[in-house]
């Protein structure tokens, strides 16, 4: 369910209605006791989709915006940005039409064992040659449309 963020966005003389995801969504159960029904046990800004997927997955917005501290500090690099990790719909008041929409949302898996996979070597092999050939095929398509190395198209 969306719930109404604001009002005073404005696109050209239109007048928009922002909608958000509320953050109740994303909260455990310390914080909505009633997310118990969702399996929403782990911290704030996590939604659960454990049993959808059979697997330890849960989906939150990028870079852990507005989620648990434990969470943003987990990880080194992460910079959430309301404007960029957002996701909205914006409502044009009179057609009640979508002007504007932004959709983001991360993936988060849990990862018990971090050993790499062992590829064999006829594998490797295949994946880069499929490398090369991609990579081939891109430089080709660029030298066909006068695209220098480096540049890019305007």
């Amino acid at each position: 369910p969306l719930t109404k963020k604001s009002s005073d966005q404005m696109l050209e003389s239109l007048k928009l209605t922002r909608y958000a995801i509320p953050d109740r969504v994303l909260s455990s159960i310390d914080t909505v006791p009633n997310n118990g029904r969702y399996d929403q046990f782990g911290p704030d800004g996590l939604a659960n989709l454990t049993y959808q997927y059979q697997t330890d997955t849960f989906v939150s917005r990028p870079h852990f915006l507005d989620a648990a501290s434990v969470l943003q500090g987990s990880l080194v690099g992460l910079h959430p940005n309301p404007s960029l990790h957002e996701t909205y719909l914006d409502v044009e008041h009179t057609s009640g039409l979508t002007v504007r929409s932004q959709v983001r949302w991360q993936l988060v898996s849990l990862l018990t064992d971090w050993g790499l996979p062992v590829i064999g070597s006829t594998i490797s092999d295949l994946l880069v040659l499929a490398e090369e050939a991609v990579w081939d095929h891109f430089c080709s398509a660029s030298e066909e449309k006068g695209v220098e190395e480096g540049v890019e198209e305007g």
